[in-house]
């Protein structure tokens, strides 16, 4: 991005930049038959008023897709703030399950950085502990981790059929 226009990108912003970064990010989930598709803010992004109303009026512009589109908020977001936005917007609440609860309903989008960071490795019994919380609800399960391959690999055996 060009250095002289940086203010122009990102945090929902009503710009040509943002809206053309949409754009892309649409036409290839589509091509790819994405499922979902995630927004992850920085803690950075805190709720002020403006924020909220650049959110509002990004979600309200995009519309209906053919897949889920998933808010993962981090930092300072009041609870009820972020449910209110999700249910308005039509988002999944992406979290944490094992640090924090979602404020929709199923499906769910959970994101696992590792607890502690991005070099943790989970536990069985945490993976256990997932498996029980995914067995009551459908959605999506991301490991964001430096385990992310075994990590996902020893949980989709929790969760799957006996074959």
């Amino acid at each position: 991005m060009p250095e002289d226009r940086r203010d122009r990108y990102g945090w929902f912003r009503h710009t040509d930049e943002v809206w053309e970064g949409w754009e892309v990010t649409r036409e290839a989930a589509t091509i790819l038959e994405a499922q979902a598709v995630l927004f992850q803010c920085p803690a950075s992004f805190r709720p002020t008023t403006e924020n909220v109303e650049n959110l509002r009026r990004f979600f309200r512009r995009v519309g209906p897709q053919p897949f889920r589109l998933a808010w993962e908020p981090r930092g300072a977001w009041p609870r009820e703030l972020v449910s209110e936005l999700c249910s308005e917007l039509g988002l999944l609440h992406a979290v944490d399950p094992l640090t924090t609860q979602p404020t929709t309903p199923s499906p769910i989008y959970f994101r696992l950085h590792g607890r502690g960071g991005y070099r943790h490795q989970y536990t069985d019994g945490e993976l256990d502990h997932l498996a029980d919380i995914c067995r009551r609800r459908s959605g999506f399960v991301f490991f964001n981790n430096a385990h992310m391959w075994e990590d996902a690999l020893r949980f989709q055996k929790r969760v799957s059929p006996k074959r």
